[in-house]
């Protein structure tokens, strides 16, 4: 590798972002994702803990009905130690059975989570294999010594990291790239259980791209049949029509921060493709008032990117004008 990726430089967040796109080196030693799971199983070498987590008698149904399983999802330690635990499983005849308990928990609790609606698609067991043998497979690339650093830096689907300029109050995932002595705040990453598998088995880097949301979102087509906040409970329902037919969930924000997300549904019925429709339901708990300075924006999101918004007004429980 260059000196010149090896040696930090101060620069400005404009320029953090100036390189956005394009395939960048992500500094795992640095970064320090996943510590609670780190924190717990402080092992030095990824082989012992595999070995201690193959004799490891796991009680499924006891685990996943503990809080951490049920809500801390990549920043709690369970959702790991399943992860694992499953890995073990696998590696004997690199095959995902019914009883392996990652599958398990994948299929029956994790799916089902609102935090991502795209992973709903997980409850059906054929989806789920075929998702549990691409991160098992990268698993067993990064865990060959001779191997692990050209597949990681040349090979492995880069991971990616959604920012926003400037960073929200909640964007707080803080990734070091090589070369660059300060951290980039990240709204969300694609790629946790690459960045897990290279910090268990000492991988020093892996692939990235860093893709910035733009400041202004266009406002899409829409209707709104039912809006309805009444309490902590938020509930709306009805149809967007995004510029793309590539979008996968709609993401409600208040003053820039998350409430919730939810799926969106194809309209299959329309013909006409480039005016297809997507229909959505949205009932969660959320923290807001019904303030009459206060906007609801429903971002649709193509590639965990916003293309298209819809702004809905708290207080006149109808849509934005």
């Amino acid at each position: 590798m260059s000196p010149e990726l090896d040696a930090p430089h101060a620069k400005t967040p404009t320029d953090q972002l100036a390189d956005q796109g394009t395939p960048q080196l992500l500094d795992i030693h640095r970064t320090k994702l996943h510590s609670r799971f780190f924190n717990v199983y402080q092992y030095g070498l990824a082989s012992d803990l595999l070995k201690d987590l193959e004799r490891l008698q796991l009680n499924y149904d006891a685990f996943s009905r503990s809080g951490d399983a049920r809500s801390a999802g990549y920043a709690g330690w369970l959702y790991w130690l399943l992860y694992l635990k499953g890995y073990t499983q696998y590696k004997p005849s690199s095959r995902i059975d019914d009883d392996n308990v990652y599958f398990l928990y994948l299929t029956r609790q994790y799916a089902l989570q609102d935090a991502d609606p795209t992973m709903r698609t997980m409850s059906a067991p054929s989806r789920a294999v075929e998702r549990i043998l691409r991160r098992f497979g990268d698993c067993d690339r990064l865990s060959e010594p001779s191997t692990a650093t050209r597949f990681a830096e040349q090979e492995l689907t880069p991971v990616k990291i959604f920012v926003r300029n400037p960073p929200g109050a909640t964007d707080t995932l803080k990734i070091y790239r090589v070369g660059w002595e300060e951290p980039i705040r990240a709204r969300l990453i694609d790629g946790h259980h690459r960045l897990f598998a290279a910090r268990l088995f000492g991988v020093k880097h892996v692939r990235c791209l860093i893709l910035c949301e733009r400041e202004v979102i266009p406002v899409i087509p829409k209707t709104i049949d039912h809006f309805s906040l009444e309490g902590s409970r938020l509930m709306i329902s009805d149809w967007v029509m995004p510029p793309s037919a590539n979008v996968h969930c709609l993401e409600i924000r208040v003053q820039g921060e998350v409430l919730c997300r939810t799926r969106l549904t194809a309209d299959n019925q329309r013909a006409n493709e480039s005016a297809r429709r997507f229909s959505f339901a949205v009932d969660a708990e959320v923290s807001i008032s019904s303030d009459d300075s206060e906007t609801l924006d429903l971002m649709v999101l193509e590639d965990w990117l916003p293309v298209g918004r819809v702004g809905v007004r708290s207080s006149l429980r109808a849509p934005e004008l």
